[in-house]
Parts: structure tokens; sequence; C-alpha cells
């Protein structure tokens, strides 16, 4: 099935659902916002300045949970060095660690990373 065949099914089941019949309008402006988000995908970047990761949390064999005092990995931007690194955000000192052996330096945006393809 096409990517465009799949929009008009979908769009047919979800105006079916919410209107009670077709609507040959309505399914032109369905098509019309699958094809911009297409063209102008939401950006995975998230400035660290509107909010930071979140702390990581696990569960030990009692049950209890634990929540530690970094993030979970994430792929941040380095503005001074202009590239992106594996790091992770420190809570308790409020500064940013990195994976690897080199100096960070200010850190402005992140994303978390993705999951691994399910085969």
């Amino acid at each position: 099935m096409t990517r465009e065949e799949k929009i008009l099914k979908e769009g047919n089941r979800i105006i079916c659902e919410y209107f009670g019949k077709p609507d040959i309008d309505k399914l032109h402006s369905f098509q019309f916002g699958a094809r911009w988000a297409d063209e102008y995908p939401k950006n995975p970047w998230i400035s660290t300045r509107e909010r930071l990761p979140e702390r990581m949390t696990s569960r030990d064999s009692n049950g209890t949970k634990i929540i530690g005092c970094c993030s979970k990995d994430v792929f941040g931007y380095d503005a001074s060095y202009k590239i992106g690194r594996l790091v992770c955000y420190n809570h308790e000192s409020e500064m940013w660690e990195s994976r690897d052996a080199y100096t960070i330096g200010e850190i402005t945006y992140w994303m978390p990373i993705p999951e691994t393809p399910k085969v």
C-alpha cells in the first residue's frame, strides 16, 4: 500500500468514526494535513532552556523504585564545538557529562536516542 493510499484509508476511517459518514471536503483537508506533516516533520531537538532529560529510574529486586542522579544517555548538540555527542545530564551537579573522553562545551539542544529497529 502506498503512502497516499494509507492516508486515504486512515482519513476515511477517522472521518467516519468522528462524523458518522464519509465527507470528501474533510478527507481533502486530512490529505493536505498529512502531506504538510510529511514536508515539515517535528524537529526532534529539545532546547535545554525548554527542558532537560528526566532522571533515570529503575527498580531493585524488591521492587523499590530507585531514582538516579543522571538521565539516560541522550544525543546532545555542543554549541561550543558545533558537534553532536553522546551525553547524559547529572541532576545533582547540574552539569552535562560526556560518554567519551572529550571536553564538553555548552550543550544547547538534546534529543532522546531512538529505539533500535525491531527485526
